[in-house]
C-alpha cells in the first residue's frame, strides 16, 4: 500500500498527519468523511476513550489544515478490496459506535476494515515491533521461603527433574527459581511458560526459542535474569566466601595466568561470581573460572542486595537497561539505587 495526495473518490481510505500520529477515515464526499474519533475535534482525546465515537465531518474538518493522502493499493489489496458502495454503507452503519482502544480498535482499524475487510493498523504493528525488540535485562530475586510456588510445573521434563531431586533444600531452590522464571517471562515479555518452546540441552541448560534467560540459586536465594539477547547470572551467598577460612585456596583456580591474583575473600568472591555469569552468557560444557576472562564490559556486580546476603553478577548486552526486582510472595518491588558496579 502506498499513499499519495490526489483527488478522493467515494469509498477511498484516506489519512492525514496530525502531530505525531496519522488519522484515518473513509471518504464519501467533500461533506462526509467517516472516521473513528478525531484528535483535534475530540477535546478529551484518549482522556476518556468511552466518549470517542465513529463520527462524520466534512473534509476540511478531517484535514484540520493538513494535506490529505489517499491509499493506493497493490494487486493483493485490490483483490480483496470491498466495493466502494459497500464500503460507504458499512462505514455509515457504524456511525456512533464506541469501544475505542488505541492499540486494538482505533481509526486505522476502522478504516481498513471498511475498505479492505481486514482490521489492521500498521502504526500499532510498527510500535509493537519496536517494543518487542527493545533492549531488556530484568533480574528477579526471591527468597526461597517467600517465593510464590503455587501452580503446576511446566514442562514435564522440569517437573520430573524436581521430583527426582532428593535433597530437600535443592528441591526447594529448583521449585522457587522455576516459578520465579515463570513470573519473570510473563511480567517482562508477556510470555507464558507453555508457549515458549522451553527445553533442556544435552549439557543440562534450559533454553527457549522466544526469550533468553539464566538461572541461579545459592542458600536461601534464587535469581532469574531475562533478556532479548543472551544473558548470564550468578549469585553466591557472601557467607560462603567471607567467613570461609579456606577460600583463599581458590585463588589458583579462579584467576587466569594473565590476571592479578588477589587472594582476599572479597576479590575471590567477585571474580568467581562475575566469571560464572559470563560463562553462563557465553555457554560451554563446564565452568573453569581460570579460563573465563573478567574484562567484559557488559557486566554488573554488587553485594548490596538482600541486606548483603548475596553477591550478584549479571552479564548481557543490555546491562545499560538493567532493572532489578525482589519478589516476596505476591508482591514485587523494584530495587532502586542498588549501586551495581560497571566492570
Amino acid at each position: 500500500m502506498k499513499w499519495k495526495p490526489k483527488a478522493c473518490a467515494a469509498g477511498d481510505m484516506i489519512r492525514v498527519q496530525l502531530g505525531a500520529i496519522w488519522h484515518y477515515g473513509v471518504f464519501v464526499s467533500e461533506d462526509e468523511v467517516i472516521q473513528f474519533g478525531h484528535p483535534v475535534l475530540n477535546r478529551r482525546w484518549l482522556d476518556d476513550p468511552d466518549k470517542i465515537r465513529v463520527i462524520s465531518t466534512d473534509i476540511a474538518a478531517f484535514a484540520s489544515g493538513n494535506m490529505v493522502e489517499v491509499a493506493c493499493f497493490g494487486i493483493a489489496e485490490r483483490l480483496k478490496r470491498v466495493p466502494p458502495e459497500k464500503t460507504v454503507a458499512l462505514a455509515r452503519s457504524r456511525m456512533g459506535e464506541s469501544g475505542y482502544d488505541l492499540l486494538h480498535n482505533n481509526c486505522e482499524h476502522f478504516a481498513t476494515e471498511c475498505v479492505l475487510g481486514d482490521r489492521k493498523c500498521e502504526q500499532t504493528e510498527r510500535y509493537v515491533e519496536m517494543w518487542n525488540h527493545r533492549q531488556v535485562l530484568d533480574v528477579y530475586l526471591s527468597n526461597v521461603a517467600d517465593a510464590d510456588t503455587s501452580g503446576p510445573i511446566f514442562p514435564p521434563e522440569r517437573l520430573a527433574q524436581i521430583v527426582d531431586t532428593t535433597a530437600p533444600k535443592l528441591k526447594a531452590q529448583r521449585i522457587a527459581v522455576w516459578k520465579t522464571l515463570e513470573y519473570a517471562l510473563l511480567r517482562s515479555f508477556n510470555l507464558h511458560m507453555a508457549d515458549i518452546g522451553i527445553r533442556r540441552t544435552p549439557s543440562g541448560k534450559w533454553e527457549s526459542d522466544r526469550a533468553y534467560f539464566s538461572l541461579s540459586h545459592s542458600g536461601d536465594w534464587v535469581a532469574v535474569a531475562v533478556s532479548e539477547s543472551p544473558v548470564g547470572i550468578d549469585i553466591e551467598e557472601t557467607i560462603h566466601f567471607l567467613e570461609n577460612d579456606g577460600v583463599r585456596r581458590l585463588a589458583s583456580k579462579v584467576y587466569g595466568p594473565d590476571e592479578v591474583a588477589d587472594d582476599s575473600p572479597e576479590a575471590i568472591m567477585r571474580a568467581w561470581v562475575i566469571k560464572e555469569s559470563c560463562f553462563k552468557r557465553d555457554g560451554g560444557e563446564s565452568f573453569v573460572p581460570a579460563n573465563v576472562s573478567m574484562t567484559a564490559k557488559d557486566v554488573r556486580y554488587g553485594t548490596d542486595l538482600a541486606d548483603g546476603q548475596i553477591a550478584l553478577a549479571v552479564c548481557g548486552r543490555s546491562v545499560a537497561n538493567l532493572r532489578i526486582y525482589i519478589r516476596r510472595g505476591d508482591k514485587t518491588v523494584r530495587v532502586e539505587g542498588s549501586e551495581l558496579l560497571s566492570q
